[in-house]
């Protein structure tokens, strides 16, 4: 798991601590997942490396903070500097 998340780290271009913690429960050393089930019979396979998937994850992932960033900065505000979701509703007071 170390060597992952240092993969992730390296590909996002972070400098963020790594922590360690306990495993949960529903680790995958506990619960053993096994792909080899989904290739016999729907012949799945992966279709790409860790890596690429990784950072198509990572890009997608920016691509959705970026787009969520520009529209907290288009949405309207309330003068107190949050949102007014009445700002954008029809106002029925205006002929």
């Amino acid at each position: 798991m170390l060597e992952l998340a240092e993969t992730i780290r390296r590909l996002a271009g972070s400098r963020s601590p790594i922590h360690h913690i306990s495993r949960p429960v529903v680790d995958p050393t506990v619960r053993r997942p096994d792909t080899s089930l989904a290739a016999r019979r729907l012949g799945w396979r992966p279709r790409v490396d860790a890596t690429t998937g990784l950072r198509r994850t990572i890009e997608w992932f920016a691509d959705r903070l970026e787009r969520d960033r520009a529209t907290a900065q288009t949405a309207p505000m309330s003068p107190r500097g949050t949102f007014n979701p009445d700002a954008t509703a029809p106002r029925s007071d205006v002929l």
